[in-house]
């Protein structure tokens, strides 16, 4: 093959994928914007930008000597960098731009259910203490109705004893009430959660569904799973400060005082029987204590779940679309290797002098002499 049938061959070549790139690019512009003016133009001036300075340069780079050479080899390196900007990564989001936003709805989705479950199961540890609280409340109950007949104070009857064993069991009566108020709640907000994160899937999977091609689809879809979000992050919110057990702790830190003090005009065997009930109360603060504090290892940070562009998604999720970058960068940067190919035709051809007069008279249109 000749010098001047390889330039034919190669232009022709890069005419086709310039055209290819042109589409793609458009395709990939036309998600970010309604505006044909934009999307077409910016296509087509990039490839009519790609198109004709990788011609220029394959010409002069196949033509010239090793230093000039390496300096078109730069002046295309520059143009690579121009061109993946304004070309390949619009690629990128044309061939695979909805299987990264669907990747990126999916793992969302997915942590969104991880981060409830998370939250729902702290709520339900902190449910546990209704059960131990009533337990307690019962107990301090039955105290007082055995107070009442003296078994602590010797003293029969209803007197301050018995009245403070009572008001210990109404505390800790109410605090089981609030924890069982607590629970309820944290039970409705997982159900929510879980209730939005099932319209999510809905608009993820509309989203596979999509064409990318259909740009005010695709912005639809993604405004839609935008607001479900929003959703899924208030009520992710609202989990994470239902909670009992800040109440419970400073309620408990605070028990004997609020509960078990002796009056000054107590009689001495009243004031005798309140310090043996201390101990009780001491180890009912002790077992709240170690229930509350169960659940301190769990990290109470949300994370915010947010929504990806289009072209967010394909650079986070790389990985996940190698194919789509694999096809972008070959087809905007094959006339890299046209330009190689070219010269190594070029220099063939001075190689062989017969070679090289046949395509000087072949140029100038001169007929060859036998």
């Amino acid at each position: 093959m000749t010098y001047r049938q390889a330039t034919r061959l190669f232009v022709t070549c890069m005419a086709v994928l310039c055209f290819v790139s042109f589409y793609t690019s458009k395709v990939g512009y036309q998600t970010t914007t309604r505006d044909a003016i934009i999307y077409w133009g910016m296509a087509f001036g990039g490839a009519l930008f790609q198109f004709s300075t990788f011609w220029f340069l394959a010409e002069y780079f196949a033509r010239g000597t090793r230093k000039e050479r390496v300096r078109y080899g730069a002046i295309a390196g520059a143009i690579c960098v121009l061109v993946f900007w304004f070309s390949t990564q619009w690629s990128v989001v044309s061939m695979g731009g909805k299987d990264a936003v669907s990747t990126h709805m999916q793992q969302t989705l997915s942590a969104a259910e991880m981060q409830g479950l998370r939250l729902y199961r702290r709520a339900a540890t902190v449910a546990n203490l209704g059960p131990q609280l009533q337990t307690l409340s019962q107990n301090f109950t039955d105290l007082a109705r055995r107070e009442a007949g003296g078994a602590f104070s010797g003293l029969r009857g209803e007197g301050d004893v018995v009245s403070t064993l009572r008001n210990t069991s109404e505390l800790f009566a109410n605090l089981a009430r609030s924890v069982q108020g607590v629970d309820k709640e944290s039970r409705q907000n997982y159900d929510r959660a879980r209730e939005l994160i099932g319209q999510a899937r809905v608009s993820a999977a509309r989203m596979e569904g999509a064409d990318i091609s259909d740009g005010d689809e695709v912005r639809k879809n993604n405004l839609d799973f935008a607001k479900h979000l929003g959703d899924i992050n208030e009520v992710m919110a609202r989990m994470a400060q239902t909670s009992s057990v800040g109440f419970i702790r400073v309620m408990n830190k605070n028990l004997t005082a609020l509960t078990m003090s002796a009056k000054a005009e107590d009689r001495p065997e009243q004031k005798a029987a309140v310090e043996r009930l201390k101990t009780l109360v001491d180890g009912a603060q002790a077992v709240i204590g170690q229930i509350t504090s169960a659940g301190d290892g769990d990290d109470t940070n949300i994370e915010i779940f947010t929504m990806l562009s289009t072209q967010g998604a394909v650079w986070k999720y790389w990985r996940d679309i190698l194919y789509a970058w694999a096809g972008a960068t070959t087809l905007d940067f094959a006339p890299l290797f046209f330009m190689v190919l070219l010269a190594i035709a070029y220099d063939r051809q001075k190689q062989e002098p017969n070679a090289a007069t046949s395509e000087e008279f072949w140029r100038r249109g001169t007929p060859q002499v036998s």
